[in-house]
C-alpha cells in the first residue's frame, strides 16, 4: 500500500505480482459522475478557435512519430475534439474516432466533419480492422484496462499497431512531485502503470511484441 494525503484523500494499492497500481478515492461513484459531468461541460464551454489552433498544433507534433508508418486506417479512442484525427486525415489516413462525451464528439463532427462514434461496440459490429489505434491518456480511466487492451487487439488488422500513452508512476516527475504529482489529482484516474506493467498487460492481451518508452 502506497499511502498519500493531499487536497483529495486517496491511497494507491499495488498488485505484488503484476505491479499495476490502483487508485482508491474517498469519492463514491455518484460523486465521480458529478465531477466528470462538471469537468467536461466546463471544457466544452471553453472551446474556441484559439483552443482549436493549440490542439491542432500539439497533435501535429505528435503525428511526427507515425511519419514512417504506411498510411491506412486509424482509430483514436477517446478522441476528444478530434484534433489528432483531423491532423492524420490531412496526412492521408482514413480515420474514425470514439468519444463518449457528446459535446466533444459533436465538436469533432461539426468543426472537422469527422466520423466519431459514442461506443467502440459500434466499430466491432462493423468488423473494422485498423492499422493504427491510439489511446492518448485513456487507458488509466477504464474499469478493466486488461480487458480493453484485449478488445483493441481484436480491432487491429494483421500487422497493426496500438499506441497508448499513460501516466508512468516510475517517472522522474512522479518521483520528484510525490503526492503533488498532477495525475494523482484527476479523480477519474483509476490506474497508474510501470513500464513492466504495461508490457505484461499488452502481452497478456495478445500483442506479439511490445515496445515501452518511459
Amino acid at each position: 500500500v502506497l499511502g498519500h494525503q493531499s487536497m483529495l484523500s486517496f491511497r494507491l494499492l499495488e498488485c505484488p505480482s503484476c505491479k499495476l497500481v490502483k487508485m482508491e478515492r474517498a469519492l463514491n461513484e455518484e460523486q465521480l459522475t458529478a465531477y466528470e459531468s462538471d469537468f467536461y461541460h466546463l471544457t466544452a464551454a471553453q472551446m474556441d478557435e484559439k483552443g482549436d489552433k493549440k490542439g491542432l498544433a500539439l497533435f501535429g507534433q505528435r503525428s511526427a512519430m507515425f511519419r514512417d508508418f504506411r498510411v491506412g486506417k486509424l482509430l483514436d479512442y477517446g478522441c476528444g475534439r478530434g484534433y489528432f484525427l483531423k491532423v492524420m486525415r490531412d496526412l492521408g489516413w482514413e480515420v474514425r474516432g470514439v468519444e463518449q462525451f457528446e459535446p466533444l464528439a459533436r465538436h469533432a463532427r461539426q468543426e472537422f466533419h469527422l466520423a466519431v462514434e459514442a461506443d467502440v461496440n459500434a466499430l466491432t459490429a462493423n468488423h473494422s480492422a485498423f492499422n493504427l489505434i491510439t489511446l492518448w491518456h485513456v487507458l488509466e480511466h477504464f474499469t478493466d484496462p486488461a480487458k480493453m487492451l484485449a478488445s483493441f487487439h481484436l480491432l487491429l488488422a494483421p500487422g497493426g499497431v496500438l499506441y497508448a500513452e499513460v501516466p508512468n508512476i516510475d517517472s522522474i516527475g512522479a518521483s520528484l512531485a510525490g503526492a503533488y504529482w498532477l495525475p494523482y489529482h484527476e479523480p477519474t484516474h483509476r490506474w497508474f502503470f510501470r513500464p513492466q506493467t504495461i508490457e505484461r498487460l499488452a502481452l497478456q492481451a495478445g500483442f506479439s511484441s511490445v515496445k515501452v518508452q518511459a
